[in-house]
């Protein structure tokens, strides 16, 4: 097999030129016979030049200890900031490059390659720092005196936030809501058993076309719950603004009549869940009268953002908007799930990015609240201290209505604010000092930058508010202590499954893993050290400005091809791109959200994320929602309208 063989299945163009020279020492070896050879000499071949290409490109490079100078929330910080790290791995989407790869990661040579990783990756720079911050383990942060002081919100607060939306077509295309469903059915437009019936019969459609938002639902649960809230609807007793509209549920919550499996196909989660393994939003959805429609699809153990999953019971989830390109991940059964029009809320999880960058690449809203203000009990969260549970929506007033109704209540290990939302809607929010860090915005592809160069100049038109420039300090700092606190976790939480199921797990998953275990205490112990300096960092720019807003993300997901749907996609540098703009938000705990601005060329839309103090999601919301109101929606063209009698779009 020679190196021209070798390049019909390995991407060879992000491959630094002395590899591909290097496999021209084996070019004479056949592949009959001496399979095993070629692969153990290439396989050194690889390791070797991809650790020295590592090295030379090392512009990281620390020699000795640096002393950081205090990051205080009182002032801003000047002290020094590291370069950022360039992700130069290949991209593997082929059975060969795929296979090759996990034969060497199973090989002696693993741990000369995962160090590489290590390396590359620029973990070695967090123990060549000297941080006199104490580390935060979880981020907690205490809110503000006033705001323990406003009221609870209330079921009334919830119903008249349903009686003051405004779903009328003026404005255009708008997407299956809360609202539209519930004043249905108080005019008896139509009843609960009648719209699931459209949900099902879409369902089905959707199968045929292999979209792959819900990859499992049980059809008699839903009828009976149908056909209960329509009895409750007839009576005029629904039991709570959720009474009848159709929940889809992300692949990591425990569900009476479904599987949990994680995003795997291993035997650990063949059980199906019964009513006594709820909990958290799913137990509040279920005595609230909601009807779960399904599980949604998802990215392996969450564990990145393209949602390409070559597992036999889930696939990849195609975008609504174009079913040439993924939805997005880890979330992206969800977030296609509301864009196709199946349902108007969809349970997610968010440990980097999860809940709001499928949301952004599917033109819906995605939620992640304050660190621990939803349950996550009753559920698989892999990330202990960077994972949140949320819901993904049509827009941004169902997800002021989803936060009032399932935002935990419950005392935490510090006493929380209440959940606030009364002035939503009323609250105009003029005078807002909006933060922009343009280094976020110039990082985005071209057409992402234009959209947000055009959004925030009509924002600051339409709104009153004011643009204010902001520097975040120790981008870099910062992102790496996230990603070296997420990969331990999922490695950690994850060790039975890596364990008795290693050969059924992605390839991405497996070195996510590994790189996970390879990680030191001391690189966690200064990982929260450093969160301790982002928090500082947030807490100072929110004395300056209200709420800062960067992209959704900064690159589209990738072209599918028939490879990658049925071998897996590993491409280190764009998640590495996406999830930055995202891991802050989980790394401090702050709340953030994206809503759509538009759409590019190719008609994929393009998303704004909003980042708020903590425990103000009443800010985060309100503000979004006039933001919403700015920018008109398309139609995606795979939608199901499950209001009307016409339900194919």
């Amino acid at each position: 097999m020679d190196f021209n063989t070798i390049s019909k299945y390995f991407d060879t163009s992000y491959l630094p030129s002395t590899l591909t020279e290097n496999f021209q020492l084996v070019k004479d070896v056949t592949y009959s016979n001496k399979i095993k050879t070629i692969c153990i000499v290439s396989g050194v071949v690889v390791v070797y030049v991809y650790v020295k290409h590592c090295r030379s490109n090392d512009n990281n490079e620390t020699i000795g200890y640096i002393l950081k100078d205090p990051l205080t929330s009182n002032e801003p910080y000047h002290g020094y900031e590291h370069p950022p790290i360039i992700m130069d791995n290949p991209i593997l989407k082929t059975r060969f490059s795929i296979w090759f790869l996990r034969f060497l990661l199973k090989s002696p040579l693993r741990n000369i390659l995962v160090g590489g990783m290590i390396r590359q990756a620029g973990f070695h720079l967090l123990n060549n720092y000297v941080l006199p911050e104490k580390p935060t383990f979880k981020p907690y942060v205490q809110g503000s005196k006033d705001l323990y002081e406003k009221d609870m919100i209330t079921d009334d607060d919830l119903w008249k936030l349903i009686e003051s939306s405004d779903d009328s077509d003026d404005t255009g295309f708008q997407f299956t809501s809360i609202s539209s469903i519930i004043n249905g059915y108080r005019a008896e437009k139509f009843t609960p058993i009648e719209v699931v019936n459209k949900v099902i019969s879409a369902l089905k459609e959707m199968d045929t076309q292999q979209m792959k938002a819900i990859i499992e639902y049980n059809e008699p649960l839903i009828i009976k719950a149908a056909l209960e809230s329509s009895e409750r609807w007839k009576n005029g007793k629904p039991l709570s603004v959720f009474d009848g509209v159709p929940v889809a549920f992300k692949d990591q919550y425990f569900v009476d009549g479904h599987h949990c499996r994680n995003g795997t196909p291993s035997i650990l989660f063949d059980e199906i869940k019964t009513l006594a393994d709820e909990g958290g939003m799913i137990k509040r959805l279920r005595e609230g009268g909601a009807i779960l429609i399904g599980v949604t699809n998802l990215h392996q153990c969450g564990i990145s953002v393209f949602g390409i999953n070559p597992s036999r019971y889930h696939g990849t989830s195609l975008n609504p908007y174009d079913t040439d390109f993924s939805a997005g991940g880890s979330s992206g059964g969800s977030a296609a799930a509301i864009a196709a029009g199946l349902c108007p809320i969809a349970l997610g999880t968010d440990a980097g990015g999860s809940i709001r960058s499928p949301a952004g690449a599917c033109g819906v809203v995605g939620l992640k609240a304050t660190f621990d203000r939803f349950p996550v009990e009753g559920g698989m969260i892999n990330s202990t201290t960077v994972g949140h549970t949320g819901p993904l929506c049509s827009s941004v007033r169902d997800a002021a209505i989803a936060y009032g109704y399932l935002a935990d209540r419950q005392p935490k290990e510090m006493k929380i604010p209440p959940v606030a939302l009364k002035k939503f809607g009323d609250d105009k929010h003029n005078k807002l000092k909006i933060g922009v860090d343009w280094d976020w915005i110039n990082c985005a592809e071209e057409e992402i930058k234009e959209k947000m160069f055009e959004a925030l100049k009509l924002i600051e038109q339409e709104l009153d508010v004011q643009i204010v420039n902001i520097h975040f300090p120790e981008k870099e700092e910062s992102y790496r202590g996230y990603i070296c606190t997420t990969l331990n976790e999922f490695a950690f939480n994850n060790e039975m499954l890596r364990n008795q199921s290693e050969e059924e797990l992605n390839l991405d998953t497996l070195m996510t893993f590994m790189v996970g275990e390879d990680l030191t205490c001391s690189h966690y112990l200064q990982a929260a050290k450093q969160r301790t300096r982002c928090i500082n960092a947030f807490k100072y720019l929110f004395t300056k400005v209200d709420v800062i807003c960067l992209p959704g993300f900064s690159m589209f997901q990738p072209k599918l091809d028939d490879s990658m749907k049925k071998y897996g996609y590993v491409d280190a540098k764009r998640v590495s791109e996406v999830v930055k703009l995202s891991a802050l938000g989980n790394y401090t705990g702050v709340p953030a959200l994206t809503l759509p601005i538009g759409y590019a060329s190719n008609n994929l839309p393009i998303s704004l994320q909003v980042i708020a103090p903590w425990w103000r999601e009443d800010l985060l919301l309100g503000a979004s929602l006039q933001i919403e109101q700015l920018f008109k929606k398309k139609r995606p063209s795979c939608y199901f309208d499950i209001t009307k009698n016409d339900t194919k779009a």
